[in-house]
C-alpha cells in the first residue's frame, strides 16, 4: 500500500524495502520503507515494533519517521531540523559509555540517543528492537 501510494505521488521514485526489495534505488528521489520493523515482536504481540519511512534526495537523507503505534510514540528527524520525539526535541547523549548493555525499548534513553545520532549523521537506517 505504501509503495503504490509513493509511486503514484512521486512517479519515477526509487523504493527500498526489506520485505519487497529494491526498485530504482539510484533515482533522484528514493524512499526507504519498512511497514513493520521487528515483525517477530508484532507477530508475538510484543508492542515493540514500528513503521519506518525515510526519503533521500540525490542520495542524501532528508527525512525519516519511526512510528510505533502500540507505544503511541513517533520520532521524526529531518535535514537541518534535528530529531524529535513527538513535540520534544531529542539529542545525542553526552555519556560515552555506562558499561552496561543498552536498553532496547522504544522511548528509552539509549534508543533516544541512537535516534539523535542517526539524525545528526544522516544515516538512512533504523534501530531494531531485537
Amino acid at each position: 500500500m505504501a509503495r503504490s501510494r509513493l509511486r503514484s505521488e512521486f512517479p519515477g521514485c526509487g523504493v527500498v524495502g526489506e520485505e519487497e526489495g529494491t526498485e530504482s534505488a539510484g533515482a533522484a528521489i528514493c524512499w526507504y520503507v519498512d511497514p513493520i520493523d521487528a515483525t517477530h515482536n508484532y507477530v508475538r504481540g510484543i508492542p515493540v515494533f514500528a513503521t519506518l519511512l525515510a526519503v533521500a534526495l540525490d542520495g542524501e537523507l532528508q527525512l525519516a519517521v519511526v512510528s510505533a503505534p502500540a507505544l503511541r510514540e513517533r520520532w521524526v528527524a529531518w535535514q537541518g531540523g534535528g530529531a524529535w520525539r513527538g513535540a520534544q526535541r531529542i539529542s545525542v547523549s553526552e555519556v560515552g559509555t555506562t558499561g552496561a548493555p543498552p536498553a532496547r525499548q522504544a522511548g528509552s534513553p539509549a534508543v533516544e540517543s541512537a535516534l539523535g545520532t542517526c539524525a545528526r549523521r544522516g544515516i538512512a537506517r533504523t534501530l531494531r528492537a531485537q
